[in-house]
């Protein structure tokens, strides 16, 4: 198909444009503009961006493209020889799109390829379906959804971490070349094997500060537990993805994984909360067996185009 049929009914529109849509709209860190620009300045693979018009001097929604391919899908990052240099695990893709779509405006058509939309879309496009070989993305639930009991323990489990030497410390605490290191090293000692980008890590620190969150565990002022976590605030949702991580196994008995994840939901709940946003926190695809004490599985979306 021609970018000509697959951009019908879209106008294109400035990045600057774009970046007042997703802030004003919604959008998820894979459509995010700050997540956009270091991909086009680190790995040449330059978005373009494409808006709806309301009709009344306003925009409807706003999306970004690489080729075919919606900007963030996995595939593409795959394909496009992306993923050679980042990881960015599987983000899920939340579009600037006005809340009226799909109710009293009719549903957008979008003419190029993903297989990683958010089901938050289903009634706002057209053309998406739901049959995508099993695709899914694990929610994780916010710290309201977790039972007392849980909160409780969890509590009790970072207080005997502190008594026994350890420390939660804020990223502010660390550079970003001193992230990437620690996130280098913890990784390689969880997987037993080195981060296959670990070269371009100081890169993806630097480039993308203003998207991290979370926190690192010390251990007698030693770094035993980091992961990497990508935000994006708008005025309609704070979204967080989960990308990878790493713990030192050697402290096993602290449960390192456990209150890093319990550390850095409640994180993100309180600050979505002190905004009056909803919280949307994706630890990606369900890889893994401990995903299904922290979220709940969701169905991810996929274009049907010709």
């Amino acid at each position: 198909m021609s970018l000509f049929l697959r951009s019908a009914f879209w106008q294109p529109i400035s990045a600057t444009l774009y970046r007042q849509l997703h802030t004003t709209l919604g959008g998820s860190v894979g459509t995010h503009p700050d997540f956009l620009a270091f991909i086009a300045q680190h790995a040449d693979c330059p978005a373009q961006f494409w808006g709806k018009p309301d009709g009344q001097g306003g925009w409807r929604a706003g999306i970004a493209t690489w080729g075919p391919y919606l900007a963030g899908d996995k595939e593409a990052l795959r394909r496009l020889g992306i993923e050679q240099r980042f990881d960015f695990g599987s983000p899920e893709l939340i579009f600037p799109l006005h809340q009226d779509t799909g109710v009293t405006q009719p549903k957008l058509w979008l003419g190029f390829r993903s297989k990683f939309i958010s089901a938050l879309h289903a009634d706002q496009l057209a053309n998406v379906s739901g049959r995508n070989r099993g695709r899914t993305v694990c929610l994780a639930k916010s710290v309201a959804e977790m039972s007392s009991q849980s909160r409780r323990r969890r509590a009790k489990e970072v207080r005997q971490f502190i008594e026994a030497g350890g420390a939660v410390r804020p990223l502010t605490d660390y550079t970003a070349a001193d992230l990437a290191a620690l996130y280098a090293q913890l990784y390689a000692l969880r997987w037993q094997a080195p981060h296959p980008q670990a070269a371009d890590l100081p890169l993806l620190f630097a480039g993308l500060a203003p998207l991290l969150i979370g926190h690192v565990l010390t251990l007698h002022d030693v770094p035993v537990a980091f992961q990497l976590l990508l935000k994006s605030e708008t005025t309609r949702a704070y979204t967080v993805e989960a990308i990878n991580g790493g713990i030192d196994p050697r402290h096993a008995e602290f449960g390192l994984g456990t209150l890093l994840m319990w550390l850095n939901i409640q994180q993100a709940s309180t600050a979505a909360a002190e905004k009056g946003l909803p919280l949307r926190y994706s630890l990606g695809r369900n890889s893994s067996q401990y995903k299904a004490q922290w979220a709940i599985e969701t169905p991810l979306l996929r274009t049907v185009t010709f």
